[in-house]
């Protein structure tokens, strides 16, 4: 997953499947202004599907679907 981000910030990543089960969770990281991504390796296990990813920080929440193909 990549994306801009127009100041620095400590962003943390969260991915829930459709009940709102958690499937992945990151730790805080911070992440300075530009484009930046983020491995999300350890959904190999993951079955396909829509989940919901959300990036929150103090003064960032963002919330996107998630397609996984199989």
């Amino acid at each position: 997953m990549s994306g801009l981000i127009s100041r620095k910030e400590k962003l943390s990543v969260v991915i829930t499947d459709m009940t709102g089960k958690v499937i992945y969770e990151s730790s805080a990281h911070i992440y300075e202004i530009g484009e930046n991504s983020v491995e999300l390796g350890q959904l190999e296990g993951v079955s396909a599907g829509i989940y919901l990813i959300t990036l929150s920080g103090d003064k960032v929440l963002v919330n996107r679907r998630l397609n996984i193909l199989k």
